[in-house]
């Protein structure tokens, strides 16, 4: 597997304890097979030399217009919707703590339309607190809104009311 992650489309780039992350994606006109779908480079670097580092993806799945979260007070990455492959169950946990993906821990039931969708976008709008917004879902033109909130165990899916004011 090369180090460098490649050209790559609808995947995820986020920070993390003075790294940045890049997971995901579609990788084309490229064999994508020589091509990891998670990578990390410590910083300080430069563009012209980036010390790309592949990670384990044991129990991952690639999968691309996905929205990544961190949960810094966690040590948790959710990597939420997804286009790729339509088996996937749109929703992953990564733990940088254990370097786990998906462990039993973190497998808590999510409702089914955010396994359906592509393209949501999230934010962390108060510790341990996620707005996950949007996206194009498979089946219907239903726009929705969700709040994930990990302060509670297990953790609690919301749907909001996008009438509400």
């Amino acid at each position: 597997i090369s180090n460098s992650p490649g050209v790559r489309e609808c995947h995820c780039l986020f920070t993390y304890d003075s790294a940045v992350y890049l997971f995901g994606g579609d990788i084309k006109w490229e064999n994508s097979t020589v091509n990891s779908f998670f990578h990390k480079a410590k910083m300080p670097f430069t563009t012209s030399s980036i010390p790309w580092e592949v990670l384990d993806t044991t129990n991952a799945i690639n999968t691309c217009d996905i929205t990544c979260i961190v949960e810094p007070s966690l040590s948790l990455l959710l990597v939420i919707g997804g286009s790729k492959p339509l088996s996937y169950n749109g929703f992953q946990v990564y733990n940088f703590t254990s370097n786990i993906w998906n462990d039993a821990l973190n497998l808590i039931d999510y409702p089914t339309k955010i396994g359906r969708i592509f393209q949501p976008r999230s934010v962390l709008i108060e510790p341990r607190v996620i707005l996950i917004w949007g996206g194009l879902p498979y089946d219907s033109r239903f726009r929705f809104i969700y709040k994930l909130n990990m302060t509670v165990n297990p953790w609690k899916w919301e749907q909001i009311d996008q009438n509400a004011s």
